[in-house]
């Protein structure tokens, strides 16, 4: 399992520190329907945030597009809970009896199926959060590293929409859903070498984004196939972010610098926005 900066090497499956100091002990319930509160994770990763929301007693519904992620995540929830339903993926696979003579809806539907695992309190959905189908409302929205992944304009897009995706407030005009974000800033030095790195292409038409084109396999490997998958990498300004957070308030906002322990050639340090922000109205 790969380690990134943001983790701790010590204990990997730790949360955000930033989660734990202002998320509640105990989510409350809606008075009249007892509805449990809803967590969305974007990005999730393996589900450091994930796993430890639905522990806390969170709906959560976790968004990644990496199968070997999503596989830790499914291996670490049935290590700790007991007596787990079968795999929704295998569930999926069944129900779906995927072969010939399926019409093209039932193929798209089985699709879906195998795209979604859920177990207890936790639903982990497979496939791109920018275009995915979050609607809400959220009491708890985490995205935690996961925007510098994609072109800064869906990054923005992301942030607008996540901030109408917050619960609204209930009862007395208190606080509603929140936002936990941990985004990667323009001044990170990674970024900035990055930039002058000649294997990065600039990708026209957007800003501070940067585009890594697949590389190809030699030797033993099958010819043709990539070594290494198309990447992207962005960075946002604080402007940026403010803006597209505006109408919610912003509870905390610290800019960080983090080094990295994965490059021991030639270690980096990491600028990053640690941003806690609620819907009000």
């Amino acid at each position: 399992m790969a380690r990134f900066y943001y983790e701790d090497s010590e204990q990997p499956w730790r949360p955000d520190g930033i989660l734990q100091e202002y998320i509640r002990d105990r989510p409350q319930r809606h008075r009249d329907t007892e509805q449990v509160e809803r967590a969305l994770d974007l990005g999730m990763g393996y589900g450091r945030n994930s796993l430890w929301l639905a522990e806390q007693g969170y709906k959560v519904e976790g968004w990644e597009r990496d199968r070997r992620y999503v596989a830790e995540a499914k291996r670490e929830w049935r290590r700790r809970v007991c007596n787990v339903q079968p795999s929704g993926f295998a569930q999926g696979r069944r129900a779906a009896g995927l072969g010939k003579g399926k019409t093209k809806l039932e193929t798209r539907n089985s699709k879906l199926e195998r795209s979604t695992w859920h177990s207890g309190s936790l639903h982990i959905r497979r496939g791109d959060f920018t275009r995915g189908g979050w609607r809400g409302p959220y009491d708890v929205i985490v995205i935690s590293q996961a925007l510098h992944q994609v072109k800064r304009s869906e990054a923005l897009r992301v942030l607008r929409k996540a901030a109408t995706r917050l619960r609204a407030p209930r009862y007395g005009g208190q606080a509603g859903g929140r936002l936990f974000l941990l985004v990667k800033l323009t001044s990170d030095r990674h970024f900035q070498r990055v930039r002058r790195d000649p294997a990065w292409k600039a990708v026209r038409g957007e800003r501070n984004t940067y585009l890594r084109p697949a590389a190809r396999k030699r030797g033993h490997y099958h010819a043709g196939r990539p070594r290494t998958p198309q990447m992207y990498l962005s960075a946002l300004e604080p402007g940026e972010v403010r803006q597209a957070l505006k109408g919610l308030r912003t509870v905390h906002w610290r800019r960080m610098v983090l080094r990295s322990d994965w490059e021991e050639e030639q270690p980096v340090t990491h600028t990053v926005a640690e941003v806690v922000a609620e819907r009000r109205k």
